[in-house]
């Protein structure tokens, strides 16, 4: 019996490292050679769809084509809201993105909501408003995506909604480690 433990550890241990897949996320323009390139290395690509600036990213549209046409199958968006000026709400933001992507022809499989907050100047100093918009953006993303998780870190989180705030804690989260060195 001692034996059977020892092989189902080694068994399980070899099936975890055997399943490790690594991506790249970038909003830089990256070529279908690149993304060939890049392919043999990783397997999902993540694009930067709507950026801070309250835009469609017309280069992560761009990426996405090209990364498609270099054999990537897992392809997944990341949406920079614009919640600090109160120029744009939420749905408007979010359907604008969606609608962009149906424009051009794009399909991803996950989107990510990016809650950053580099020098408190993407969002609103009132946690309340933003948990508010950050909600408002995953109900409107899953109307088309059924696959919605949240990009960030503790001090991002902390300065948005507050370490208390379990609103999406039933979302994937993709923790950023700006803090160690890439692999």
């Amino acid at each position: 019996m001692k034996n059977f433990g020892v092989f189902l550890f080694f068994i399980l241990f070899y099936s975890f490292e055997c399943s490790k897949t690594f991506g790249i996320d970038t909003s830089l323009n990256v070529t279908v050679e690149e993304f060939k390139c890049l392919k043999t290395n990783y397997s999902f690509f993540i694009a930067r769809i709507w950026n801070a600036f309250g835009q469609l990213d017309l280069d992560g549209i761009q990426n996405i084509k090209n990364a498609r046409k270099a054999g990537f199958e897992n392809i997944e968006g990341y949406f920079f809201p614009r919640a600090y000026d109160g120029r744009m709400s939420a749905a408007y933001q979010m359907e604008a993105a969606l609608n962009g992507l149906d424009e051009h022809g794009i399909e991803i499989d996950r989107l990510w909501i990016d809650i950053q907050n580099d020098n408190d100047e993407f969002w609103l100093s009132d946690k309340s408003m933003n948990r508010d918009f950050i909600l408002e953006l995953i109900r409107r993303a899953e109307e088309k995506i059924p696959k919605v998780g949240i990009y960030t870190n503790n001090w991002g989180w902390e300065s948005v909604v507050g370490l208390d705030w379990e609103g999406a804690s039933n979302k994937l989260l993709w923790y950023a480690h700006f803090e160690i060195e890439p692999v």
